[in-house]
């Protein structure tokens, strides 16, 4: 039996290519990304992690390849981000797209 009020759909944002930095002293892991579609610093996502229970997560700093704080990354680059919880290299970064309407 399926019941649903409305069905979720999710922007796919990025892609943990490398971790930098343990998250256990700060509760705040530092990341490379690869970015798939916009990101913005302060953007709730989910992480999905394989094999793992999927976490929501906050995108505390963005920075440039050049090490400088930027707002938002833009597709197809790459950026390093710190991020709340413990991410691992190959998890995903998506976020739900909010459905306007009825």
């Amino acid at each position: 039996l399926e019941s649903s009020a409305y069905i979720r759909s999710y922007h796919f944002c990025a892609l943990v290519q490398e971790v930098f930095d343990d998250f256990s002293e700060t509760g705040v892991c530092r990341v490379r990304l690869s970015i798939k579609d916009r990101l913005a610093t302060g953007a709730e996502v989910e992480v999905i992690t394989p094999g793992m229970q999927d976490f929501m997560s906050v995108i505390v700093s963005l920075e440039n390849e050049n090490g400088e704080l930027i707002e938002t990354a833009h597709p197809g680059t790459v950026a390093v981000a710190c991020c709340r919880g413990r991410l691992e290299v190959g998890n995903i970064l998506r976020r739900p797209v909010v459905e306007k309407g009825l």
